[in-house]
């Protein structure tokens, strides 16, 4: 019979999360072995953690938190500011938990398919020692619902074949799979939407606020078209919420109080 993983390992999405926080999340509760997947150029990622600092940087000086004329939560700006002040100094814990991580970038979902197939081709089965269930090995992915942006492959069908590599690599190294989307710069189109067609994706996502991609409705199967005329829609058939779709292989949870 086949080992099933225990509980605190099952795959799950973290809702709401900054950047900031969900990197502090990882550090502090990961295992060896810790393989991060940011689904985005190295450049990229970067500029997204300066512009975190520099926005944070900007509230502290104008000592009001306001941006943009919004009055920002006050448990909201502790629980950021938290988490940036640990990244930011150089602890003994924090340098020698980041050498324990690795760190792996794929722009582009093709690089994100290969590492998860190698991931899985370079396993052994799921180890039947106990886990901590406050630090456990885990496979994080960073913003992998953005990286199907502009790809034939944003469907229902897309993320389905996409998550159901990464629990499968998860599992067969006994990590514990967690997936988080914080708001980035739309993704630069892929350069390969199908086998030989001169087709383009149809955009047929209706979003709601930015930087809630759970709520936005996809086709359920890859949908592309050769062209249609101003203003109309190719034919995407029904529609699925992209929470259901991730509900089939995650459960959704909150970030943990940091101050716990």
């Amino acid at each position: 019979m086949a080992a099933t993983a225990p509980i605190h390992m099952h795959p799950i999405v973290l809702q709401n999360a900054s950047l900031s926080e969900f990197l502090r999340y990882i550090v502090e509760h990961h295992a060896v072995t810790t393989t991060l997947i940011v689904c985005s150029s190295r450049e990229a990622f970067l500029n997204q953690l300066h512009a975190t600092l520099s926005a944070r940087e900007s509230n502290a000086q104008d000592g009001t938190g306001d941006q943009a004329g919004v009055q920002s939560d006050a448990s909201e700006d502790l629980y950021t500011n938290a988490s940036l002040d640990f990244l930011l100094t150089p602890t003994l814990h924090l340098l020698a938990s980041c050498r324990t991580i690795q760190l792996v970038f794929c722009p582009e979902l093709p690089n994100l398919h290969a590492f998860l197939s190698a991931h899985i081709a370079g396993s052994s089965s799921f180890p039947t020692g106990a886990k901590d269930e406050k630090c456990v090995p885990t496979l994080a992915i960073l913003n992998s619902i953005a990286v199907h942006r502009n790809t034939s492959a944003f469907s229902a069908q897309g993320l389905s074949r996409t998550f159901a590599l990464a629990v499968e690599a998860a599992y067969r190294v006994g990590q514990k799979l967690v997936v988080v989307e914080y708001p980035t710069a739309p993704q630069r189109p892929a350069s390969d939407l199908g086998a030989g067609l001169e087709e383009f994706e149809v955009n047929i996502t209706r979003p709601g606020e930015r930087g809630e991609p759970w709520e936005e409705e996809i086709s359920i199967l890859n949908v592309t078209t050769r062209r249609f005329g101003a203003g109309e829609r190719g034919w995407v058939g029904r529609t699925v919420k992209v929470r259901t779709v991730m509900e089939r292989w995650c459960a959704f949870e909150g970030l943990p109080d940091p101050f716990r």
